[in-house]
């Protein structure tokens, strides 16, 4: 029987999942928030396009 200080090979493998499993979740984490970033730049570019095509004196003339 191992001793207080051994860690079974059970007791391992489940700590080694863990860390397995919390770096898949940080890398899915991180992925997601690189895609709302992302998002949300061609958001204020799309706005900023808008903006500009509405100061644009061609547009204002087709009205």
């Amino acid at each position: 029987m191992p001793s207080n200080s051994m860690v079974s090979g059970a007791e391992e493998e489940s700590m080694l999942l863990g860390i397995s499993f919390s770096a898949s979740v940080g890398i899915l984490v991180e992925t997601t928030l690189e895609s709302l970033i992302q998002e949300d730049a061609d958001l204020e570019k799309g706005r900023a396009e808008e903006k500009q095509r509405r100061m644009n004196p061609q547009h204002k003339l087709k009205r």
